[in-house]
């Protein structure tokens, strides 16, 4: 069991020890200078202070509020169209990959949709709605013909 008197002697010996390292190290120093060595003082390296971290209140949310991305939700599960889901023609169309809108715009992830995202998303989305009615019509000329 270590007592209290016990880690009093080992503080001791170790501060006794490290007294007779640096007498042993000044005794090194002197005899080496006596001898006609010389000691060489090396310069050391600049120390580069670490940027300060900007506040979340001056950079804002990166990412866009979830209720937009409930919105997205809901417009990519109402595509008419079975042929293609939307969420791929979104991959296609704004060159996110498609791994990363299903984490994004997918009920219950965890993944944040940014808002360089949502923009590129918003930008499309009107164009993969006229593509689901182009194809649309050309099922319908298939089957009328």
């Amino acid at each position: 069991m270590i007592t209290n008197e016990l880690l009093a002697h080992m503080s001791y010996t170790a501060v006794v020890q490290k007294n007779n390292l640096r007498e042993q190290l000044e005794n090194d120093v002197e005899a080496f200078l006596k001898r006609g060595g010389k000691i060489k003082s090396l310069p050391g390296f600049q120390i580069k202070p670490r940027p300060q971290n900007t506040p979340k209140e001056v950079l804002g949310s990166q990412y866009v509020d979830p209720s937009l991305v409930d919105r997205l939700i809901t417009w990519c599960n109402d595509s008419v169209n079975r042929n293609k889901p939307r969420r791929s023609y979104l991959a296609e169309l704004t060159g996110i990959p498609a791994q990363r809108i299903r984490s994004t715009i997918t009920p219950a992830k965890s993944s944040k949709l940014t808002k360089s995202e949502y923009d590129k998303i918003m930008k499309v989305k009107n164009r993969v709605e006229q593509l689901e009615e182009e194809y649309a019509a050309k099922i319908k000329r298939v089957k009328a013909a």
